[in-house]
């Protein structure tokens, strides 16, 4: 996280079966070497669900051995989709909408539906929703074609009415 001198790392791991965070900066003097044992790209920017996870998916044995990829490969994605400790947790992760927690299962019922009203709560008053799904995307794309003449053409009147304005008041200066 961050950027130049204010770039930071956290490293996180359980030992001795307890969870523990530590945040780095990356260009602190103490550090002698950071040694990459693993690069992979997850599901989601930001893991700060982790600490609410079960314990097998912030462990990484410290006899690990590196990992190293070709040179010009891509980065590969890690699909897994944690589990999560019992409800209740230490933030909301399910209106988050993250794609790397597995199915919430014991969230009490009362939440899904929350849930669920705070995701479709414009929905009510989306006239065009229903449209938009059924409608095909060639007749979709005649109509916005439409729209954006129009749009151009309400500018090109804006433009005008704006030169008319400027030129009525340099008129009255002079």
């Amino acid at each position: 996280a961050g950027q130049g001198t204010d770039a930071n790392f956290t490293l996180r791991n359980r030992v001795d079966g307890q969870g523990v965070e530590i945040r780095y900066d990356m260009y602190n003097p103490t550090i002698r070497e950071i040694q990459v044992l693993r690069l992979e790209k997850r599901l989601d920017p930001h893991l700060l669900y982790l600490r609410d996870a079960l314990p097998e998916f912030s462990h990484f044995p410290f006899d690990m051995t590196p990992e190293p990829l070709p040179a010009g490969a891509e980065v590969p994605v890690n699909g897994v989709r944690v589990v999560m400790k019992k409800w209740p947790w230490t933030r909301k992760w399910e209106g988050h909408d993250l794609e790397g927690i597995a199915q919430l299962t014991d969230l009490p019922d009362w939440q899904y539906i929350n849930k669920w009203r705070k995701k479709n709560s414009y929905e009510k008053y989306d006239l065009m929703k229903e449209y938009r799904e059924h409608i095909p995307e060639e007749e979709q794309m005649e109509i916005w074609q439409q729209v954006k003449e129009h749009k151009d053409n309400i500018a090109d009147v804006r433009a005008v009415e704006r030169r008319k304005k400027l030129l009525q008041q340099t008129g009255k200066k002079t």
